[in-house]
């Protein structure tokens, strides 16, 4: 099942395709991801938008971010993960895994593993160790 931020995303996706100027486009996402104080779906529009050589499902689309607009986007979004970090939001998230992937990217790896195991040393962390089976 699909869920509505990736249909979102799609719709999006398909307006900003239809700008033929490569330079318009980028600007139209850039003003966008830097209006909404958004992260999961600013997120995808980086990596599903901004890097089509890596996305393996990308099929001959047109890059949606270029050049500065590019790596201004992914600047402000690696501030509101770690934003969100700081603030404890980021536990909480339903695409947790999703965004911390995407730090790993935008970061250094020390960032995320760090968060990670923080969060799982507290009792209200993701794991306790009484939660893990040996065999």
């Amino acid at each position: 099942m699909v869920g509505i931020d990736r249909v979102c995303w799609l719709l999006i996706r398909r307006l900003l395709e239809r700008e033929v100027d490569q330079v318009k486009r980028s600007k139209y996402l850039r003003s966008a991801i830097e209006a909404t104080d958004g992260l999961y779906l600013p997120l995808i529009g980086v990596f599903y938008g901004g890097e089509p050589e890596k996305d393996k499902d990308s099929r001959a689309r047109p890059p949606l971010l270029v050049g500065e607009d590019l790596r201004v986007a992914r600047q402000l979004l690696l501030a509101r993960i770690r934003d969100a970090a700081m603030k404890n939001d980021l536990s909480a998230h339903p695409e947790l895994p999703f965004i911390l992937y995407r730090w790993h990217d935008l970061g250094p790896e020390s960032e995320p593993r760090g968060w990670v195991e923080n969060l799982i040393s507290k009792n209200e962390g993701l794991l306790r160790p009484s939660h893990i089976k040996t065999s």
